[in-house]
């Protein structure tokens, strides 16, 4: 379960306010969670950008504040796990990383 912290759910305004987004996940429109400090280890889950080695998916459930992590193939042990971020996510990496490269 990918989960919050303890501020609970964020609304777009909320969201927009923290610094390191690395963690926001949105759940529906105008409601975000922010992982950073939760305890939930599906913070960790990277996104290898990749489908062919995606094994795991994000399923959101905005009436719970959370995402659950559902398998999409069989995981072997220590195997790491990986899931689509979205484009939105990399396309806001984009505008931190490399604004430049943004047209106007």
């Amino acid at each position: 379960v990918y989960s919050g912290d303890h501020n609970g759910v964020l609304t777009s305004a909320q969201a927009e306010l923290i610094i390191d987004k690395s963690y926001l996940i949105r759940l529906a429109p105008n409601r975000f969670n922010n992982g950073k400090q939760s305890g939930s280890m599906a913070r960790f889950i990277n996104d290898c950008r990749d489908k062919r080695h995606y094994n795991a998916t994000f399923v959101k459930m905005p009436e719970r504040e959370c995402a659950l992590v559902v398998a999409t193939r069989d995981i072997k042990p220590d195997e790491e796990i990986f899931a689509s971020y979205g484009a939105a996510y990399w396309f806001g990496r984009r505008k931190i990383l490399h604004p430049s490269t943004l047209s106007s």
